[in-house]
């Protein structure tokens, strides 16, 4: 499986993660988590962080 095949795995995973209400810092623990011992290339191309304030907002839009 591919880094990009992997990393769009994830982000079904993470988007329901946050559209839950998972807060910022347990997003990144958990996503760190997922990624394993990659995790710090992942977040050092993506930052994980990022990826909980687009989601944040994409679920904030999308509910109101």
């Amino acid at each position: 499986e591919g880094h990009l095949d992997r990393l769009d795995a994830e982000l079904d995973r993470w988007s329901a993660r946050v559209g839950a209400g998972v807060d910022q810092d347990g997003f990144v623990a958990a996503a760190r988590a997922d990624m394993g011992a990659d995790a710090e290339d992942y977040n050092r191309v993506g930052p994980f962080v990022q990826s909980w304030f687009g989601l944040r907002r994409y679920w904030d839009k999308k509910s109101g």
